[in-house]
């Protein structure tokens, strides 16, 4: 694929580790398509993990998988495994509805859309998959925690990573509300959470900021 290029977008983030991963690494998020002349100037030393957030693969309300016709990208690929960075993919839903649904879906169905996630990360040689599910209700919590954890399963058998994404406001409610993000939990898997605070305009804070 050529002039694939891409902006980096430096997201407030945190990464929970894990007992088994204490290293200390940089995640950086791609969020758009640019030039290749800016992959090249990119400081790649400063990045340990580059997650593609731009053509993510996605899940529709059946739990069937989808990737866009430029996936992989291999571009992107062979940039990030140059310069020893380690390349991981962002996971979607196809809409809030769709998150419903599958989310309320038997176990069988959510165990096996984890197990064929998985497998379509690993064999197109990314090295981790980051689970980007916002705005979930409560009901949906234990659907949830069971895609995650089969996920969880899954990544050991194929060496891979995994973190889930949490969106920053759920850290600033009580710990007895009602939420279908429990982050005790969520962080006790594999490279745990990934605190999303890209826009904090809504709490008064300066743009930019």
């Amino acid at each position: 694929m050529s002039s694939i290029g891409l902006t980096f977008l430096l997201l407030l983030q945190a990464i929970v580790a894990s007992s088994l991963t204490q290293e200390n690494r940089t995640h950086v998020c791609v969020s758009s398509f640019t030039t290749d002349e800016q992959l090249s100037n990119y400081p790649w030393s400063t990045t340990t993990d580059l997650i593609q957030s731009i053509s993510p693969i996605t899940i529709d309300s059946t739990g069937k998988i989808t990737t866009l016709s430029t996936w992989p990208l291999t571009t992107l690929q062979s940039w990030a495994k140059g310069n020893n960075t380690k390349l991981w993919v962002g996971v979607r839903m196809t809409s809030k509805e769709d998150a419903a649904q599958f989310f309320a879906s038997d176990t069988t169905t959510i165990v096996n859309a984890a197990k064929q996630l998985v497998k379509l990360v690993s064999n197109a040689t990314y090295d981790g998959l980051q689970l980007d599910f916002e705005g979930l209700k409560i009901e949906l919590k234990k659907g949830y925690e069971t895609f995650v954890s089969s996920c969880n399963a899954a990544i050991k058998e194929v060496h891979i990573r995994m973190t889930t994404t949490v969106y920053i406001n759920v850290l600033l409610l009580k710990e007895s509300e009602p939420i279908a993000y429990d982050v005790r939990y969520l962080s006790s898997f594999s490279d745990g959470i990934f605190i999303m605070g890209y826009n904090m305009t809504w709490l008064h804070t300066k743009s930019g900021t």
